[in-house]
């Protein structure tokens, strides 16, 4: 997956938009950050030139199950 077909995966929920907030921000690394928003909250940020990884806002027991699962598969 490159950054195009993220970005157009993200933007598919209902309302979504995204944004780059930083604009004004000290590091050239920081002003690159892509911010993906549901009604002026985030849910997502990824750097749009090395796309190497991607913050997920979500509910922290949900996360532990989806983490407990993947590490449980991953054992196998």
């Amino acid at each position: 997956m490159n950054i195009e077909e993220f970005r157009t995966y993200c933007l598919s929920f209902p309302g979504a938009c995204d944004k780059m907030p930083f604009d004004k921000a000290a590091s050239e690394y920081d002003r690159e950050l892509l911010v993906f928003c549901v009604r002026d909250k985030w849910f997502c940020f990824v750097h749009i030139r090395e796309f190497n990884f991607c913050c997920l806002k979500c509910d922290p027991d949900e996360a532990i199950d989806c983490l407990l699962y993947t590490s449980d598969a991953a054992d196998e």
